[in-house]
């Protein structure tokens, strides 16, 4: 329970009168502010002390437990790393052979395409030397 200010100064004014001033106010001076309540005694830290050795143990067994956790979390994400290299190397091979393909395929095309012109040109050459004589 917190004493009253009012309280407070009627016990001092009591004091005085019964042992004196200087006896009273060094009385006075050896009390807490806020009352006994509000005093923290040895115990008191001790016991605080146990419970934040208590609480930094288990945040310790946590904090590395959590890096485990990532430590095989990040090896997970390597073997997907060297898997998706892997991909992206078989399909950059198949783009290339792809390539290849329609290139291949685009020369046979402007070849024939050629050909085609060629012979076309041919017959009508032969078309209007007929027609001329």
């Amino acid at each position: 329970m917190t004493i009253s200010e009012t309280a407070r100064l009627d016990m001092l004014s009591g004091l005085r009168k019964s042992v004196g001033e200087t006896v009273a106010n060094t009385l006075m001076e050896h009390l807490p502010p806020g009352g006994w309540y509000d005093v923290a005694r040895t115990g008191d830290f001790d016991r605080i002390e146990t419970r934040i050795d208590k609480l930094e143990a288990r945040l310790d067994d946590r904090i590395d437990k959590l890096e485990i956790r990532f430590d095989k979390l990040e090896a997970r994400f390597d073997k997907l790393e060297a898997r998706i290299d892997i991909l992206e190397a078989r399909l950059d091979d198949r783009i290339d052979k792809l390539a290849q393909k329609i290139d291949t395929n685009t020369r046979w095309m402007i070849g024939i395409s050629l050909t085609y012109g060629i012979g076309i040109l041919g017959a009508l050459v032969a078309f209007m030397v007929a027609t001329l004589n």
